[in-house]
């Protein structure tokens, strides 16, 4: 991966993550449920580059890798917490209520 791919898919990533706390924030705060995805697209699409095929294959299969990756880090995050704070180890069972 050359250094601009790096850097696009870095922004892009990050700005994916900003985008997405902010939506949870504001939907929070207020009692207005948050923009739909119809609303948001052509801002998002009007602000990207112009990007080359194998760009596209790459930013696809970055955000595909982050979105399929969440619950495997959510299930760590359990995991560590249950070592951590219970003394828990594998094979036992967690009820969460």
């Amino acid at each position: 991966m050359n250094k601009k791919t790096h850097k696009m898919l870095t922004s892009l990533l990050s700005s994916l993550l900003l985008l997405v706390m902010l939506g949870g924030l504001s939907a929070c705060e207020s009692e207005q449920s948050a923009p739909a995805v119809s609303d948001v697209l052509p801002q998002v699409k009007a602000q990207a580059p112009e990007m080359s095929p194998h760009e596209q294959m790459i930013h696809r299969r970055a955000v595909e890798a982050a979105v399929w990756g969440m619950p495997i880090e959510g299930t760590r995050g359990l995991l560590l917490a249950a070592r951590k704070d219970l003394g828990a180890d594998w094979n036992d069972i967690i009820y969460f209520t």
